[in-house]
């Protein structure tokens, strides 16, 4: 990831990190419910940026003043309480662990139209959110195949494709990884969920390449013994990357399962051999 000097970008290298802002409790109570008409009412209530009333005031020297101009401080009658937020500023707000309203409605598990009209109102207020990370790195989609939810998995990727770039912003999309260099795929494998697996591929069928160095997707289905799923992966792409951690490859988990994966090792072995 590229690294950002804050005094090349003309900020003060000094100056402390502004803290996130708190998820407002209401919020995470609709979007952790899957509650959409909650969640709509929330953020079609909250004022939008205030527009001061074009209010002219004849002075006695003959000139005007526009009311909202610098030099009207206070209007009469107005109030001085702080504005309400906006939706967009209300989105902003996350859990302890950065997770955004669009995190807490794809990790949820739920596959019902409700929530699924809950990620697409909050995407439609804040679409930078569709694959924001928090702080351990993980996306909404994470989340979402974390969650077991191929419906919600395929919500998001819909979102993707919506936006500009087309299919390098879907390829973007689904090759975003959290910081132990794992993407969503690796989460529909943990789940055992074959499904999930085919739907991911079939948005991108190089995704068991990421990552390059580290735990693939094809070392941790063999390590799971989800043989089926690496047979999968294998047959969608066989260039997929073979890396697992600590410098071992699929060949090392495949000899420390039992010996009902023999005739996977050796077709292994075989590719192995042929891309060394």
């Amino acid at each position: 990831m590229e690294s950002i000097n804050p005094a090349a970008a003309g900020e003060d290298a000094s100056a402390p990190a502004l803290a996130p802002v708190v998820m407002d409790p209401s919020l995470l109570m609709a979007v952790s419910m899957g509650d959409c008409q909650a969640l709509r009412t929330l953020l079609n209530h909250v004022c939008p940026t205030p527009v001061a009333p074009q209010v002219v005031v004849e002075v006695p020297d003959g000139s005007t003043i526009t009311s909202g101009s610098s030099d009207v401080q206070h209007q009469e009658g107005a109030s001085d309480q702080p504005a309400a937020p906006s939706a967009e500023s209300l989105l902003e707000g996350v859990t302890p662990l950065g997770d955004t309203a669009l995190h807490v409605v794809a990790k949820s598990g739920y596959s019902s139209r409700e929530n699924l009209d809950c990620a697409r109102v909050v995407y439609n207020k804040a679409k930078h959110l569709l694959d924001k990370p928090n702080n351990l790195g993980d996306t909404p989609l994470h989340f979402a195949a974390r969650s077991g939810s191929r419906e919600m998995v395929h919500c998001l990727l819909e979102l993707s494709k919506g936006e500009d770039g087309g299919s390098d912003r879907v390829e973007s999309f689904l090759r975003k990884q959290n910081m132990c260099g794992e993407t969503a795929l690796h989460d529909a494998i943990r789940k055992k969920n074959k499904d999930m697996v085919i739907l991911l591929l079939t948005e991108d069928s190089q995704l068991a390449r990421v990552p390059s160095a580290g735990m693939s997707p094809l070392y941790l289905a063999i390590f799971l013994e989800q043989y089926h799923i690496a047979i999968i992966l294998h047959d969608e792409d066989n260039q997929l990357s073979y890396s697992g951690p600590d410098g071992q490859n699929a060949l090392h988990v495949s000899v420390m399962r039992d010996t009902g994966t023999l005739l996977f090792l050796e077709e292994v072995y075989t590719f192995m051999q042929y891309f060394a």
